[in-house]
């Protein structure tokens, strides 16, 4: 959720940390939200930890997978999403848009490793990163909204869950140890007589979770996404202020990391935002020299997106362009935008 992020920079950052160990220290409070720092701390003398002081802790963690990133903005189903995803899946959206946060544009699925177990470990470094869980007030993943009188409001509800356990089968009976003798695991029934106090088997217990509370809303998500794109006719408007306009449109190259043309994880085809905005419509097409992943993939995706000032950052047709070339230009492909105006769009009609 930072700022002068883009979605693409974002998605890069995230697939650049995948399979590689996130290190962050945190600072000895025991007070919350944890504060995670990326930089090692200066950690106290000996002197100073007599006299309480304490040490900062090594907090490691892994992201194992990264899913598709979802926008929130720009079609109906995108606003079903984000209102489902605030309101912890309740059934009603009372001030939802005020609790996502500001500038967020697109959530996106993590799978996560823990390697240490540190207090709210998986919130704080995700936020330190940029990246604060959906619904986490605490560390930046939702605005606080003060409560209305006699107004019913569904609680807030964290995107975090335990999806995989795993730990070796406890051995009961009569074991052997390293030493040759044996001794009778301890118990609940005699508990206070036996020891070693605890002896494990070489025999892995596995338990995965494979869906969250959250994986209804992003099926329905991606089936209203394609019942749209089937509704969808085709829009012919040209702008002229379009023509030559390659070079109006600014981005920072040092931020986009092409990995090849990736269809895949290309925007949706229509992100249109309610009320009467500026909107472009934009070509993507394979760079020179590149070949198709799939037989059947076109030669052309074809993206339409309309978005306010405020939502866009500007009141021109590049800053409604922007975001979209950038996305796309991540994806592998070239970009050109072909036509804009503007557009009155009713979500409800």
């Amino acid at each position: 959720n930072k700022e002068d992020w883009s979605v693409a920079y974002a998605m890069q950052e995230l697939t650049d940390s995948r399979n590689h160990v996130v290190r962050h220290w945190l600072e000895p409070s025991i007070k919350a939200p944890k504060r995670y720092f990326t930089l090692a701390p200066k950690q106290p003398t000996k002197e100073e930890n007599k006299r309480g002081a304490n040490m900062w802790l090594e907090s490691l963690l892994k992201i194992t997978r990264v899913g598709t990133p979802l926008p929130l903005v720009g079609n109906s189903a995108s606003e079903t999403l984000a209102r489902k995803l605030w309101s912890g899946g309740g059934n009603s959206d009372f001030d939802q848009k005020e609790r996502i946060p500001k500038g967020c544009q697109a959530v996106v699925e993590l799978e996560i490793e823990l390697l240490t177990g540190r207090t709210h470990q998986i919130r704080g470094q995700l936020a330190a990163m940029g990246f604060p869980l959906v619904g986490d007030v605490q560390y930046g993943g939702a605005t606080p909204v003060e409560a209305v009188p006699n107004k019913y409001r569904d609680s807030e509800r964290l995107a975090l869950q335990c999806t995989r356990l795993e730990f070796l089968e406890p051995v009961d009976g009569v074991v052997e140890v390293e030493d040759g003798s044996t001794h009778r695991r301890r118990s609940k029934a005699n508990a206070a007589d036996v020891d070693p106090p605890f002896v494990s088997s070489d025999r892995w217990n596995r338990f995965e979770l494979k869906r969250a509370w959250w994986s209804n809303f992003v099926e329905q998500y991606e089936q209203d996404v394609t019942d749209e794109r089937d509704d969808t006719a085709t829009i012919s408007s040209q702008d002229p202020a379009f023509s030559n306009n390659k070079s109006t449109i600014e981005k920072d190259k040092n931020q986009i990391v092409q990995k090849g043309p990736r269809p895949d994880l290309l925007p949706h085809r229509v992100q249109l935002s309610a009320g009467r905005n500026k909107y472009v419509l934009v070509r993507a097409f394979l760079p020179p020299g590149s070949t198709k992943a799939n037989d059947n993939d076109p030669a052309n995706y074809w993206f339409v997106k309309s978005a306010s000032p405020e939502e866009s950052g500007g009141p021109y047709h590049g800053n409604v362009a922007r975001e979209l070339r950038e996305w796309i230009e991540a994806c592998g492909f070239e970009v050109h935008v072909t036509g804009g105006g503007r557009i009155d769009y009713d979500p409800l009609q």
